[in-house]
């Protein structure tokens, strides 16, 4: 197709007087027209650069829209850019200087996805799972044989129970009884005299008689019946008389020691009787 007609001057090719002069520079793409200057032309009264990469592809138009070429105003003075986006990209000319040919861009299909359907009613709910580590984790305690006898073990009956608590109480009495001894023994012990000396006693004198018989000790008479305890006095002399009807009197000393018991037995045959 042929360009559209326009009333504008055609696109200039600018150089600049540098090493690389003899190169021409990019043609100004989207037909960028500069009117011709009416003073020699300068580079240096112009902002105007070659650009050193290649313009943005265009958003594609409807045909026939946007298709008015770009002015250049302000020429000699710092220049302004004024021009509009075209419906699509003009191809670059060729060697042969033909003229840019209209390339129309069919519009890529896009798709679009749905969005995820929302759910305000569900709660967020965010799982945190703990940082594994390699320490070993430790098992159950050994349980040890006694503790798996005791379980087996059936209960005791009650019958039991009470044969228990007999044994208990007769061997709390055995074990009462036993202390008991322990301490009268104790006690006894104890009142006996720290030196253990002998505890002297006055000595005793026992005498029998025969049935009718006196008896007289140093000259007083001693009642009671055969046989008769008289204490004495320890180591002094002591006159024993025995009397009886028709028989003569008998007569004795006796001399004892402290804790002396001595028997004295007088008979009928011992006595004289008395003659007429």
């Amino acid at each position: 197709p042929a360009p559209p007609p326009t009333d504008e001057q055609p696109t200039r090719i600018l150089t600049e007087p540098d090493s690389d002069s003899q190169r021409p520079t990019e043609a100004v793409s989207d037909d960028i027209s500069v009117p011709p200057p009416d003073e020699p032309f300068s580079p240096l009264d112009s902002t105007v650069r070659r650009p050193r990469v290649g313009l943005a592809r265009a958003p594609d138009m409807p045909a026939g829209e946007g298709l008015s070429p770009v002015k250049l105003a302000g020429f000699g003075e710092e220049a302004t850019l004024i021009r509009r986006q075209p419906t699509a990209p003009l191809a670059p000319p060729d060697d042969w200087g033909e003229a840019p040919t209209v390339i129309k861009a069919e519009p890529s299909p896009t798709t679009r996805r749905p969005p995820p359907p929302r759910h305000p009613d569900r709660p967020s709910v965010s799982i945190t799972q703990p940082a594994a580590s390699n320490r070993p984790v430790p098992g159950p305690p050994p349980r040890a044989a006694s503790d798996t006898v005791a379980r087996r073990r059936t209960p005791a009956t009650s019958w039991q129970v009470h044969a228990g608590y007999m044994v208990l109480v007769v061997l709390c009495s055995v074990l009462m009884l036993f202390v008991g001894v322990l301490v009268t023994r104790w006690r006894l012990d104890s009142e006996l005299p720290v030196t253990g000396a002998v505890v002297k006693h006055e000595p005793q004198l026992r005498v029998e008689l025969p049935e009718g018989a006196t008896l007289r000790v140093d000259g007083r008479p001693v009642p009671g019946e055969s046989p008769v305890d008289v204490v004495l006095t320890a180591g002094e002399p002591h006159r024993v008389e025995v009397e009886l009807e028709g028989y003569n009197p008998y007569e004795t000393r006796v001399t004892l020691a402290e804790n002396d018991v001595r028997v004295l037995s007088i008979q009928t045959e011992c006595l004289q009787p008395q003659r007429r």
